[in-house]
């Protein structure tokens, strides 16, 4: 009487297949595909640099600037998600200070 395993690797021969040991197959079944994300963030200075201050930027509405509604937008709720724990990633120095 033959095995279930010598009955496949006997077909797989009469067939003119090299049988696929139970190892290599078990190997194949749990390969594992990875996805690399990589995030550079910066935003440009918008200090004046005569004064150091950040002058009102009507088109960052309803925040006073750019800084405050890409950081209540973007930055915060990625942060609130956990979403920084998953990726590799860089700051920019301006961002940095910001932050």
């Amino acid at each position: 009487m033959f095995s279930s395993v010598a009955t496949e690797q006997h077909s797989a021969e009469q067939a003119g297949q090299r049988p696929e040991s139970q190892e290599s197959q078990e190997r194949h079944d749990s390969a594992h595909q990875f996805l690399g994300i990589y995030g550079h963030f910066y935003q440009p200075p918008r200090e004046d640099p005569f004064t150091g201050a950040i002058p009102l930027e009507p088109g960052a509405a309803p925040f006073e600037n750019f800084n405050e509604k890409i950081t209540a937008e973007c930055y915060r709720p990625n942060a609130e998600l956990g979403n920084f724990e998953a990726i590799s990633f860089d700051l920019g120095p301006t961002l940095a200070a910001w932050l």
